[in-house]
């Protein structure tokens, strides 16, 4: 008898862990409170292998995000979930990420993004008409969220080809790159200034998402003609001959 009821309890266990497994993504998602700026659609598949329509976060839309739980991870209570996201047909953003450390603090970690450099310069408040082009690429070797931002955060923003509209002038400026990091909670972008533009600039992005930023550009033999126009209508040269900015 106590081996029947032994065979009975694994093949009820098995049941249950095939229920789980076909469980529809959609339904779990019914008892997920999303915030109010964050909009989903189109959920479909299972909770272990996921697929979203899309997602927008303040207006911005990610298109086809797709979701894989690493299996061999759920044997270390450590679940692992392997991300991509994008659809060059139908969204400028793509990339991918994994998350790990679920039941704790969770950890972003592996990404590649690439974004519009306009829809970041769009954000950032300019006292005369700037338009960026190209793409920036976001690499986040790792990133552990903690209030009010992060606890550790490592890696790198490369916008390739640099070029903005400035003065009705299409201006290129070379390429720009920037190091992530996190301090004193607030993540941190710093551009230390190894560019042909001469700019160095630390960005702080801290409290619901507040950002703040404050450098300089100190012209060189490179810095474009129409940078050199602009410079002295957003700012006063110091005695260094730096122009410093701010936002």
């Amino acid at each position: 008898m106590k081996k029947w009821l032994t065979l009975g309890a694994v093949v009820i266990a098995l049941y249950l862990c095939f229920l789980l497994i076909k469980l529809p993504a959609a339904f779990v998602a019914n008892w997920v409170t999303i915030p109010p700026h964050i909009s989903v659609t189109d959920i479909q598949g299972s909770i272990w292998q996921p697929k979203i329509g899309s997602v927008t976060v303040n207006g911005t839309r990610i298109e086809k995000i797709n979701l894989n739980v690493r299996f061999l991870s759920l044997l270390s209570f450590n679940p692992t979930i392997d991300v991509t996201f994008g659809d060059p047909n139908l969204s400028p953003i793509d990339g991918f990420a994994s998350v790990s450390h679920l039941f704790s603090q969770p950890i972003i970690s592996n990404v590649e993004m690439n974004l519009p450099a306009a829809l970041i310069a769009k954000h950032i408040p300019t006292p005369v008409a700037v338009s960026a082009h190209r793409y920036i690429n976001v690499n986040i070797e790792k990133f552990q969220a903690a209030k009010p931002v992060c606890q550790q955060l490592s890696g790198s923003v490369t916008w390739p080809n640099a070029a903005v509209t400035v003065l009705a002038q299409k201006v290129t400026l070379g390429d720009l790159t920037g190091e992530l990091s996190c301090q004193q909670g607030e993540a941190v972008l710093n551009v230390n200034g190894d560019n042909d533009i001469g700019l160095t600039f630390t960005v702080n992005i801290g409290a619901n998402g507040y950002a703040y930023g404050n450098g300089y550009i100190a012209p060189t033999s490179k810095t474009p003609k129409a940078i050199m126009q602009v410079l002295p209508m957003v700012s006063k040269q110091d005695s260094q001959g730096r122009f410093p900015l701010r936002f």
